[in-house]
Protein backbone atom coordinates (compact mmCIF):
# COMPACT_ATOMS: atom_id res chain seq x y z
CA UNK A 1 0.00 0.00 0.00
CA UNK A 2 2.95 1.80 0.42
CA UNK A 3 3.61 2.71 -3.98
CA UNK A 4 0.58 4.34 -4.56
CA UNK A 5 1.19 7.09 -1.57
CA UNK A 6 4.99 7.24 -2.74
CA UNK A 7 3.01 7.42 -6.70
CA UNK A 8 0.55 9.91 -5.11
CA UNK A 9 3.25 12.43 -3.24
CA UNK A 10 5.44 12.41 -6.84
CA UNK A 11 2.68 13.15 -8.31
CA UNK A 12 2.20 16.73 -6.28
CA UNK A 13 6.05 17.60 -6.20
CA UNK A 14 6.06 17.46 -9.83
CA UNK A 15 2.96 20.01 -10.34
CA UNK A 16 4.78 22.15 -8.06
CA UNK A 17 8.19 21.73 -9.53
CA UNK A 18 7.74 24.12 -11.89
CA UNK A 19 5.71 26.92 -9.26
CA UNK A 20 9.00 26.98 -7.75
CA UNK A 21 11.60 26.88 -10.08
CA UNK A 22 13.72 30.09 -11.08
CA UNK A 23 13.28 29.14 -14.76
CA UNK A 24 9.52 29.11 -14.41
CA UNK A 25 8.71 31.11 -17.37
CA UNK A 26 10.36 28.23 -19.77
CA UNK A 27 8.26 25.34 -18.52
CA UNK A 28 5.40 26.65 -21.22
CA UNK A 29 7.81 26.30 -23.95
CA UNK A 30 8.41 22.33 -23.15
CA UNK A 31 5.25 21.05 -21.52
CA UNK A 32 4.39 18.45 -23.52
CA UNK A 33 7.41 16.92 -22.53
CA UNK A 34 7.25 17.72 -19.01
CA UNK A 35 4.02 15.86 -18.88
CA UNK A 36 5.02 13.01 -20.71
CA UNK A 37 7.84 12.47 -17.99
CA UNK A 38 5.13 13.08 -15.02
CA UNK A 39 2.86 10.68 -16.52
CA UNK A 40 5.94 8.14 -17.34
CA UNK A 41 7.05 8.15 -13.74
CA UNK A 42 3.15 7.64 -12.57
CA UNK A 43 2.82 4.91 -15.14
CA UNK A 44 6.31 2.87 -13.82
CA UNK A 45 4.91 3.17 -10.84
CA UNK A 46 1.67 1.82 -11.99
CA UNK A 47 3.12 -1.02 -13.50
CA UNK A 48 5.13 -1.64 -10.03
CA UNK A 49 2.36 -1.98 -8.37
CA UNK A 50 0.52 -4.20 -10.69
CA UNK A 51 3.29 -6.46 -11.16
CA UNK A 52 3.60 -6.86 -7.20
CA UNK A 53 0.26 -7.65 -6.81
CA UNK A 54 0.18 -10.29 -9.11
CA UNK A 55 3.37 -11.98 -8.15
CA UNK A 56 1.84 -11.59 -4.39
CA UNK A 57 -1.14 -13.33 -6.35
CA UNK A 58 1.01 -16.46 -6.92
CA UNK A 59 1.41 -15.43 -11.07
CA UNK A 60 4.97 -16.27 -11.96
CA UNK A 61 6.53 -13.14 -13.13
CA UNK A 62 9.56 -13.22 -15.60
CA UNK A 63 11.38 -10.11 -13.91
CA UNK A 64 14.64 -11.01 -15.32
CA UNK A 65 12.49 -9.96 -18.90
CA UNK A 66 9.99 -7.60 -17.45
CA UNK A 67 12.85 -5.27 -15.68
CA UNK A 68 14.92 -4.52 -18.28
CA UNK A 69 11.79 -3.98 -20.99
CA UNK A 70 10.68 -1.30 -18.65
CA UNK A 71 13.98 0.23 -17.83
CA UNK A 72 14.84 -0.11 -21.99
CA UNK A 73 11.24 1.78 -22.37
CA UNK A 74 11.65 4.18 -20.07
CA UNK A 75 14.88 5.49 -21.73
CA UNK A 76 13.40 5.38 -25.22
CA UNK A 77 10.80 8.15 -23.82
CA UNK A 78 12.91 9.83 -21.79
CA UNK A 79 15.70 9.80 -24.83
CA UNK A 80 12.62 11.40 -26.98
CA UNK A 81 11.49 14.04 -24.61
CA UNK A 82 14.86 14.91 -23.36
CA UNK A 83 15.48 17.20 -26.84
CA UNK A 84 12.48 18.90 -25.70
CA UNK A 85 13.26 20.10 -22.47
CA UNK A 86 14.41 23.93 -22.08
CA UNK A 87 16.74 25.20 -19.11
CA UNK A 88 14.94 24.76 -15.54
CA UNK A 89 16.27 23.88 -12.49
CA UNK A 90 14.82 20.34 -11.94
CA UNK A 91 14.77 18.29 -14.76
CA UNK A 92 17.14 17.60 -17.50
CA UNK A 93 21.18 17.39 -17.60
CA UNK A 94 21.89 19.79 -15.32
CA UNK A 95 25.56 20.61 -14.83
CA UNK A 96 27.26 24.22 -14.29
CA UNK A 97 27.66 24.57 -17.83
CA UNK A 98 24.26 23.45 -19.72
CA UNK A 99 22.84 26.18 -16.49
CA UNK A 100 24.82 28.72 -18.13
CA UNK A 101 24.43 28.25 -21.80
CA UNK A 102 22.14 27.67 -23.50
CA UNK A 103 23.69 26.41 -26.23
CA UNK A 104 25.13 23.84 -24.34
CA UNK A 105 22.02 23.38 -22.81
CA UNK A 106 20.53 22.48 -26.11
CA UNK A 107 23.11 20.42 -27.48
CA UNK A 108 23.92 18.37 -24.58
CA UNK A 109 20.27 17.50 -24.55
CA UNK A 110 19.65 16.22 -27.60
CA UNK A 111 23.08 14.33 -27.67
CA UNK A 112 21.72 13.10 -24.17
CA UNK A 113 18.50 11.99 -26.05
CA UNK A 114 20.58 9.91 -28.34
CA UNK A 115 22.63 8.35 -25.63
CA UNK A 116 19.07 7.82 -23.22
CA UNK A 117 17.47 5.93 -26.54
CA UNK A 118 20.63 3.73 -27.61
CA UNK A 119 20.90 2.61 -23.87
CA UNK A 120 17.12 1.77 -23.72
CA UNK A 121 17.56 -0.57 -26.98
CA UNK A 122 20.36 -1.93 -26.05
CA UNK A 123 18.61 -2.39 -22.45
CA UNK A 124 15.44 -3.99 -24.21
CA UNK A 125 17.65 -6.30 -26.81
CA UNK A 126 19.54 -7.71 -23.34
CA UNK A 127 16.44 -8.04 -21.99
CA UNK A 128 15.32 -10.40 -24.35
CA UNK A 129 18.33 -12.41 -25.14
CA UNK A 130 20.58 -12.00 -22.27
CA UNK A 131 18.44 -10.98 -19.09
CA UNK A 132 21.58 -11.99 -16.61
CA UNK A 133 23.43 -8.75 -18.66
CA UNK A 134 21.27 -6.01 -17.84
CA UNK A 135 22.50 -4.42 -15.03
CA UNK A 136 26.22 -4.32 -16.80
CA UNK A 137 24.97 -2.94 -19.89
CA UNK A 138 22.69 -0.50 -17.97
CA UNK A 139 26.04 0.49 -15.83
CA UNK A 140 28.17 0.85 -18.31
CA UNK A 141 25.86 2.18 -21.35
CA UNK A 142 24.75 4.95 -18.85
CA UNK A 143 27.95 5.74 -17.27
CA UNK A 144 29.44 6.06 -20.39
CA UNK A 145 26.73 8.35 -22.12
CA UNK A 146 26.94 10.62 -18.71
CA UNK A 147 30.34 10.76 -18.22
CA UNK A 148 30.63 11.48 -22.10
CA UNK A 149 27.39 14.67 -21.91
CA UNK A 150 29.26 15.69 -18.90
CA UNK A 151 32.30 16.85 -20.97
CA UNK A 152 30.41 17.71 -24.12
CA UNK A 153 28.70 20.09 -21.97
CA UNK A 154 31.89 21.66 -20.62
CA UNK A 155 33.17 21.78 -24.06
CA UNK A 156 29.94 23.65 -25.89
CA UNK A 157 30.22 25.47 -23.27
CA UNK A 158 33.96 26.72 -23.05
CA UNK A 159 33.09 27.54 -27.21
CA UNK A 160 29.96 29.51 -26.38
CA UNK A 161 30.54 33.16 -26.87
CA UNK A 162 27.26 34.11 -25.15
CA UNK A 163 27.96 31.87 -22.02
CA UNK A 164 27.69 33.54 -18.60
CA UNK A 165 29.87 32.13 -16.05
CA UNK A 166 28.21 28.78 -13.93
CA UNK A 167 26.40 29.90 -10.89
CA UNK A 168 28.34 30.54 -7.93
CA UNK A 169 31.53 31.19 -9.56
CA UNK A 170 30.85 35.03 -9.39
CA UNK A 171 31.17 37.19 -6.29
CA UNK A 172 27.79 38.56 -5.38
CA UNK A 173 26.78 41.92 -4.80
CA UNK A 174 26.43 43.44 -1.81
Amino acid sequence: MVLPLVALVIYFVMLLVPRIDPGRANYASFAPAYNTVRMLVLLVLAAVQVFSVLEARGRVMNMDMIVPLFVGIILVVVGNVLGKLRPNWFVGIRTPWTLSSKESWLRTHRAGGWVFIVSGVLMMIVGLFRSQWYLGVLRGCLSAGVLGLIVYSYVVWKNDPEKTPPAGTTPAAS
